[in-house]
């Protein structure tokens, strides 16, 4: 069983995380930690003040049937807070995020202070290994089968 985020899945983290002002989402922070969206979401309302919530918070609507509106509530959440409710689910997969955060940063510091394109890919694959590394999930020995088979499904 392969237990590490795919390149793709990687490349999409790093996008987003770079993107958006070193922010995740949490539907995408849901994804990696083998939730639903929306038990995050309950989560982080019911962890954070409502002062903190309102900055954090990313609303889109979508035009759905004849004219309905639909809202997608989302929240972004910055380093420290993904690692902050990361930890509330598990201190395995918290710290495993904390590790690919950092080895995400310093890939991205590393690529932009490249000087060639090749020495810029080069410098890219090595950071997405090390991710993927950190990532990884040999050690859920404390997990319970069903738990352990979500995680590790949903790091495929």
């Amino acid at each position: 069983m392969n237990n590490h985020l795919s390149s793709n899945q990687l490349a999409v983290i790093n996008k987003e995380f770079s993107d958006n002002n070193e922010t995740l989402s949490a539907g995408l922070l849901a994804r990696l930690l083998g939730k639903q969206k929306g038990h995050v979401i309950r989560k982080i309302e019911s962890l954070f003040p409502k002062q903190l919530l309102s900055k954090m918070e990313t609303n889109s609507y979508q035009i759905v049937g004849l004219g309905g509106m639909r809202e997608n509530r989302d929240y972004r959440l910055n380093r420290k807070q993904a690692i902050a409710l990361a930890m509330t689910y598990d201190v395995m997969l918290g710290m495993a995020l904390v590790d690919a955060l950092d080895n995400a940063i310093a890939g991205l510091n590393a690529v932009t202070e490249a000087n060639t394109l090749e020495d810029a890919q080069s410098t890219a694959a090595l950071a997405l290994g090390a991710v993927k590394t950190s990532l990884s999930y040999d050690n859920c020995d404390h997990l319970s089968s069903n738990e352990r088979h979500t995680a590790l499904k949903r790091l495929r």
